[in-house]
């Protein structure tokens, strides 16, 4: 991401297991690494996660890194997210109309 006065780059993989329970469909983990493109490393936070239905519940922990952490009184910090995802609109079948008299 690059902006004006701000920059950012993010780095950072998951891996993900399916479950064979019929609500918690998959569990996930990962680690990321941020960096200001003009700076040092900034921060590394792991996260874990799981799927339950069509919502995506995570956790994710964040470890500042740079040499400005020592200027934050939060040094770390814990991020949730939930994120849902909508069904597709996009049509199963596509009808051709067609006039038969």
């Amino acid at each position: 991401m690059w902006t004006t006065k701000a920059q950012e780059f993010l780095l950072g993989a998951n891996v993900e297991s399916k479950l064979s329970s019929p609500v918690i469909t998959k569990a996930w983990a990962g680690v990321y690494y941020r960096h200001g493109i003009s700076r040092t490393l900034d921060a590394v936070y792991p996260v874990v996660g799981l799927s339950v239905n069509r919502f995506d519940i995570g956790v994710s922990y964040d470890f500042n890194v740079s040499s400005l952490s020592k200027y934050v009184k939060r040094v770390k910090s814990i991020e949730i997210s939930i994120i849902y995802t909508a069904p597709s609109s996009k049509p199963k079948y596509r009808i051709v109309p067609c006039s038969r008299l």
